[in-house]
């Protein structure tokens, strides 16, 4: 963050103070998400990775590589998807050695059915 966005917003919210910085980026942060329990943030970058951080430490929790830009992060309330299911999707095709059964389809992307193969 540039200093003069950081004045802009020590001035707009008074008494702001940084609490840690998140290292891991190798470009620009599209989005941050806190999850509703206050005790995660996510990241997505245009570096094409994906970030889970502990709210509290900053410590890095996990890095999904998707290989390209990720803009969006959200944390629902009844599950976590760092990921548009698209990405998600992807990035298990690209470790799956194997088909997707319909009981994985329905379990673990609440899919009716299985999307089409590559």
């Amino acid at each position: 963050m540039s200093r003069e966005a950081l004045n802009a917003l020590h001035q707009t919210v008074p008494g702001l103070r940084v609490r840690f910085r998140l290292p891991g980026h190798a470009a620009a942060v599209n989005e941050i998400d806190l999850s509703p329990d206050g005790l995660r943030l996510a990241t997505a970058s245009n570096d094409g990775t994906a970030r889970v951080w502990d709210a509290a430490t900053g410590a890095q929790l996990l890095v999904l590589d998707l290989g390209s830009s990720v803009e969006t992060v959200d944390f629902s309330p009844a599950r976590v998807y760092v990921l548009p299911v698209e990405q998600l999707i992807s990035l298990a095709r690209a470790r799956l050695t194997r088909t997707w059964t319909a009981d994985e389809c329905r379990r673990f992307l609440h899919l009716a059915q299985c999307p089409a193969g590559p």
